[in-house]
């Protein structure tokens, strides 16, 4: 009997067997088919779209443990891909994200926080540290872009939630990059 099944991986019981050598290679290494994304952050997802920004997550290299199971997914406000987004700013230690409609004008409120990890041991978001700050042109106005995000699990993760890194990909125009990356627990 095997462990939390997620998508079409099936993780490992802990202390059971070694994990499946093919998904161990860089050559072989693709997103969980299927999976869900985690609860924090499941109203605000959906499968991703191939030509959009998870092309910078799609090989798995975010992840910062270099974990063989990792799952990738596109960030949406009611169904639209095109967003504005507040990304955390210097402070690590309590990051949130804030996605509006990428329709919305600058001064509408950022009503909508996601608390990167409050769902895991060890952390606490008692919002003292700097708000997440929006994505903004040159010239400082807030842009409308497509964002992705993707999560890496232990190979004995025993939930959705069980995540240990997670990273988010910008699509701006023509640029598509990692724009926040951090180790969870």
């Amino acid at each position: 009997m095997g462990g939390f099944k997620l998508g079409d991986h099936e993780f490992l019981v802990p202390g059971g067997a070694a994990a499946p050598l093919s998904r161990l290679t860089q050559k072989n290494r693709s997103p969980i088919a299927g999976a869900e994304p985690p609860s924090f952050i499941a109203e605000v997802c959906r499968e991703a779209e191939l030509n959009g920004p998870v092309g910078a997550l799609i090989d798995g290299s975010f992840c910062g443990h270099g974990e063989p199971t990792f799952s990738v997914f596109d960030l949406v406000v009611d169904g639209d891909p095109d967003v504005q987004l507040a990304l955390p700013y210097e402070d690590n230690a309590e990051p949130a994200i804030m996605p509006r409609p990428g329709s919305a004008a600058d001064d509408d409120g950022w009503s909508h926080m996601i608390r990167l990890h409050e769902h895991f041991d060890g952390f606490a978001f008692d919002g003292a540290g700097p708000s997440p700050q929006p994505v903004t042109d040159h010239d400082g106005n807030i842009v409308t872009l497509r964002a992705a995000i993707g999560f890496e699990y232990p190979p004995d993760a025993t939930s959705v939630d069980d995540i240990t890194w997670l990273a988010i990909a910008l699509q701006l125009d023509d640029w598509v990059g990692v724009a926040f990356s951090m180790e969870i627990g």
